[in-house]
Order: C-alpha cells, then sequence, then structure tokens
C-alpha cells in the first residue's frame, strides 16, 4: 500500500472512531437533559488546567435521586474571573444544544432539523436551579463564582445566576497545589518529577500501561535486598493522573524500590534498545539519577507524603472547620522539622535513600553518566555512591 493511501485510511478510521465517540456521548447528553428538565436543585463543580475548564454538574431531584455529569469542556475560556463567570453561561448552552456535529462530522442538517440548536427553555431552567458553585483552588475561579451571585456588586457585565447561594473552595482539591506547584517552582524537582513519573514514557507509565514491563519489574522487586515485605504488594507505582494522590504513592515507591528499578531500567534498555520509548524513558531516569537527586527523590516523597495527610483530611465530608487551622500549623511545623531542621535525614524516604547510597553496586551502563564521566557500551564498572 502506497504511503499516501496509509495515511487516508488513518484519517478515515479516525474519523469512524470519532463519530462513535460521539454518539455515546449524545445519548449520554440526552439521559443528562433529561434528568435536568425535572432537577430541582443542582451544583456546579469547576476545574481549570491546561487552559482547559472542565464544568461537571450534580443534581437532584424531588425524588432525591442524584445524577452527575459533565456539563461542558472549554478550551482558551480565559483565566480573568469575568471570562470564567461568562464561560459558565456558554457551557450550560453547550450542554441544551442538541447534535452538534464534531469537526470531523458531515452536516446532519438534511436528516436532523435540530441539530446544533439550543434548547432555550432548559437553558432558563438550569440557570434557575443552581444553587452551588464549587470551585477548585484557583484564585480567579473562586472569584467568578461570588461574581455570578444575584446580589454581588463586583461587576455589572456578568450574568447573574437567579438562585446561586453557596459558593464553595474545593479544599481538598486545593491542597493538591502544594506539591504541584512547589516542585515547578524548582527546575530540577520539575526535571526529577517529569523524569520519574509524568513524562510520557517515565517509568511510571510504562508499569502502568505494559504488562510485560510490569513483569519485568515484579521479577526484579523479588530479586532486592531487605525488602522482602515489599514483594507481595507492590507491581506497579500506583500511578493514575486524575487522582489527587497520583504523586504521593510513585514517589515514595520509587525510592522503595531504586534498586529494582536500576536491574529494570538495565534489561529494558538491553532488550528493547535505546532508541525505543520505553529505553529512552529508561536512559533519561538514569542519567537524573545521580547522588544529589537520589536524595532530592526522597525528600520529595517525604514533602508528598506530608501534603497527602493534609489532603486526606480536607477530603472529608465532615471535618471540622475549626480544627482546619490547627491541621495547617501542624502541617506547616512537620515541614519545617523535616527540611529546615534536617529531621528527613533520620527518617521517612530520605532515610531510605541515604541508605541506598551507601551500599557499593555493580551495574553495566549503556553510554549513560555516572559519577562525572562518560562510560561506554557494555563498560562493567563499580560505582561507589
Amino acid at each position: 500500500m502506497q504511503p499516501w493511501a496509509k495515511k487516508i485510511n488513518r484519517a478515515l478510521s479516525l474519523r469512524k472512531s470519532t463519530s462513535l465517540e460521539w454518539c455515546i456521548a449524545e445519548t449520554i447528553r440526552d439521559e443528562d437533559r433529561e434528568f435536568l428538565k425535572q432537577a430541582d436543585a443542582i451544583a456546579i463543580l469547576l476545574d481549570e488546567r491546561n487552559c482547559r475548564l472542565l464544568v461537571k454538574f450534580q443534581a437532584c431531584g424531588s425524588n432525591l435521586v442524584v445524577r452527575f455529569g459533565v456539563v461542558s469542556l472549554l478550551r482558551n475560556a480565559g483565566k480573568t474571573a469575568p471570562q470564567i463567570a461568562a464561560a459558565m453561561h456558554q457551557a450550560v448552552r453547550n450542554l441544551c444544544t442538541r447534535r452538534a456535529p464534531h469537526p470531523s462530522m458531515n452536516c446532519l442538517k438534511s436528516h436532523m432539523p435540530e441539530t446544533g440548536q439550543v434548547d432555550e427553555t432548559l437553558v432558563a431552567h438550569i440557570m434557575q436551579h443552581i444553587i452551588f458553585y464549587v470551585s477548585d483552588g484557583d484564585a480567579a475561579t473562586h472569584l467568578a463564582g461570588h461574581m455570578l451571585h444575584q446580589k454581588s456588586e463586583r461587576s455589572a457585565l456578568v450574568d447573574k445566576m437567579p438562585n446561586l447561594r453557596v459558593v464553595i473552595r474545593d479544599r481538598a482539591h486545593s491542597s493538591r497545589h502544594l506539591n504541584e506547584h512547589s516542585f515547578a517552582a524548582d527546575p530540577v524537582l520539575h526535571m526529577l518529577l517529569h523524569t520519574a513519573v509524568l513524562r510520557p514514557h517515565s517509568i511510571a507509565r510504562q508499569l502502568k500501561d505494559s504488562q510485560p514491563l510490569r513483569a519485568i519489574f515484579v521479577a526484579e522487586t523479588q530479586n532486592q535486598l531487605n525488602r522482602d515485605d515489599l514483594i507481595a504488594t507492590v507491581t506497579d507505582m500506583s500511578f493514575a493522573a486524575q487522582r489527587f494522590d497520583s504523586l504521593q504513592k510513585p514517589l515514595g515507591r520509587i525510592v522503595l524500590n531504586l534498586e529494582a528499578l536500576l536491574s529494570y531500567c538495565y534489561i529494558v534498555v538491553r532488550e528493547r534498545g535505546q532508541t525505543s520509548e520505553e529505553g529512552q524513558g529508561c536512559m533519561a531516569l538514569l542519567q537524573a539519577l545521580t547522588e544529589e537527586n537520589v536524595i532530592l527523590l526522597g525528600m520529595m516523597a517525604d514533602a508528598a507524603d506530608e501534603c497527602m495527610i493534609l489532603t486526606r483530611f480536607l477530603d472529608k465530608d465532615t471535618f471540622d472547620v475549626g480544627a482546619m487551622r490547627v491541621e495547617l500549623v501542624q502541617f506547616q511545623s512537620r515541614i519545617n522539622d523535616l527540611f529546615m531542621q534536617k529531621a528527613c535525614l533520620k527518617c521517612g524516604y530520605t532515610q531510605v535513600a541515604l541508605d541506598f547510597l551507601k551500599q557499593p553496586r555493580v551495574l553495566y551502563k549503556f553510554r549513560a553518566r555516572s559519577c562525572g564521566r562518560w562510560v561506554h557500551r557494555r563498560e562493567l564498572m563499580s560505582t561507589m555512591f
């Protein structure tokens, strides 16, 4: 088959799969619209990330049946509070628009006269019954909720929600930013986090997506020295980008299984090659694991662990609001003791990283930088950390 024919077949296959997804999504949206027509109380929940604004809903009818769903996903909705407030109205109109075709789809107007039409009655009903507004930790998103309140005078240019009563900040969601923003502020920590966890072909994603690679890692964990307590439990890095605890477990398991990960990286590079996607991810980790960076990984795992304690407290549905200040003070005190007073050197993941560096190991290196020099392919060397 000619290259141009392959490209055409690939484009047609992509359009077909997108159309099938559109059909399933429209079926779900029909059910959401029918439920929202009878809803007595609606809460909207916002989450903004990478210029994408996800608006979800939770609605309840007179029979106390609750339904969750997605209102709309808006791209480039804006970063300011007035723009986000205006985007709420656009999101509701998107939900109430029937059969809007996706960009790769042929026009359906000849077969479906209601294509692209907005149900104005449903729009008015939803806007009348929105009572709760729940924002993530972003300040602009939270301010937009106050602007939408009927009695707010912050912006006269924003259309109000007539029955909006409660504007809530998702505190558990906000506490996630302690990890993400802190690590992103330092270039070395940002590099380590992406190399080990977030990059498309990082170790955490390899073990999550590939059963053969996971089997290699499990076999290597069984050969770890003095790690018998982890053999029956650790099979991957437990990484899931959609979860709020997606950093704590991968960082901790990487530190606890550094010896198995080094063996895993060597096997993957040897069997699949340095130029493969998996080999490139392993080589990036091997080059990043200097003595200093191993200690930093341990400290990052300790910090993520402390942030998770705070997030778990704030994630409870019925936690004492008065105890939140006490919990925040204790969190700040623990962070200060761990890193300013250097208590992390005697406990936790940092101590595990230091114990790992005390033992000499013999490793094959595939042109990976180690101890200040380049080592030739398949050269046997003893690296004393």
